[in-house]
């Protein structure tokens, strides 16, 4: 695996590329410094974990290739080699002159089985000869497919571990900011939001603020997004168009505000609508 500081860096720098991160990369080095020094050591304990688990699928996968790899290799070259002597049998049945074969082989040439039969031969040769360099070709296409499936642990193992160190160097990143500008009065986290419209249609188009809101909900393992605005400023319109969205649309559950507000009620309404959602998503 890749040197850790390495894997941080590199997903740190790619922190700062998002929207919400945009505005402290003046303060970028600064920042990424105070990571290393301070939360290095944080984000690694957070994922030794999924890390070591990473190693073991690699590890596995190893153990297992050198078997089914070695064999796999043998079974092919043993082919090749059938292959090649069928070639070569051909030829020298084909192109050799029929004086010097017989004395090659020790057989007269008139009588001897090869001679009487040596076209017939030669046809049966050709399909041998196909017929192997197929299952030549059909070896290597097994062992490649093979050698795929043996990594699929491994894959499924990195793809988890790497969102496990994303969330966690995003967490670091927005700790570092408060650590190393804090002192200096600078607020974590932008608190302005573009102007929002309240839409009439039941189709609703797609806005800039909309998709960061998006964005936001799945670069987060978990986050609480609060939207303020007065009356028709388009809140309703943004969860509408969260709620419409394929890639979200399994995930996400309105639940309207009454007009009058009991907060027992509201959060056993809550939670059972949450539930309803999670319940149908499992049928699926």
């Amino acid at each position: 695996m890749p040197n850790f500081a390495d894997e941080v860096t590199e997903i740190a720098e790619e922190v700062f590329g998002r929207r919400e991160f945009s505005h402290y990369t003046t303060h970028k080095r600064r920042i990424l410094h105070r990571l290393a020094t301070d939360h290095l050591d944080e984000i690694e304990n957070k994922v030794q974990v999924e890390r070591l688990q990473v190693s073991e699928a690699e590890e596995a996968q190893r153990a297992e290739w050198q078997i089914k790899g070695r064999r796999a290799l043998l079974r092919g070259i043993v082919l090749a080699l059938a292959t090649a002597t069928m070639i070569t049998e051909f030829l020298f049945l084909t192109l050799t002159p029929p004086a010097n074969l017989a004395a090659w082989l020790g057989v007269d040439e008139k009588n001897s089985w090869i001679f009487t039969h040596r076209q017939a031969l030669a046809v049966w040769l050709v399909i041998g000869t196909v017929f192997l360099g197929l299952a030549t070709i059909g070896q290597l296409w097994r062992r490649n497919v093979a050698r795929r499936l043996s990594m699929t642990p491994v894959e499924l193992a990195r793809g988890v571990y790497e969102r496990a160190l994303t969330s966690a160097t995003q967490e670091a990143v927005a700790s570092s900011i408060n650590d190393e500008l804090g002192p200096e009065g600078i607020v974590a986290f932008p608190t302005h939001a573009p102007r929002l419209v309240e839409l009439d249609t039941s189709q609703v188009t797609p806005s800039r603020t909309a998709n960061y809101i998006k964005e936001f909900i799945l670069e987060h393992d978990s986050s609480a997004i609060g939207l303020a605005g007065t009356r028709g400023s388009g809140k309703s319109t943004v969860m509408r168009a969260l709620r419409g969205d394929r890639e979200l649309s399994e995930l996400v559950t309105v639940v309207p505000s009454p007009v009058r507000y009991d907060p027992g009620e509201f959060v056993r309404r809550l939670l059972h609508e949450t539930a309803k959602t999670i319940a149908s998503r499992s049928r699926r």
